[in-house]
């Protein structure tokens, strides 16, 4: 999951930047959020 932390991070950054005092939270979903995400084979 360390690929996508400062994905993640930039994401919260720019909505909380973007919405101040009227936001009340962020949620994620789906596996990497969960930290349960499974590594691609291809």
């Amino acid at each position: 999951m360390k690929e996508y932390d400062k994905l993640i991070e930039e994401y919260c950054s720019a909505i909380k930047n973007h919405f101040r005092d009227r936001l009340i939270s962020i949620c994620l979903f789906g596996s990497v959020a969960r930290g349960k995400r499974k590594q691609r084979v291809i």
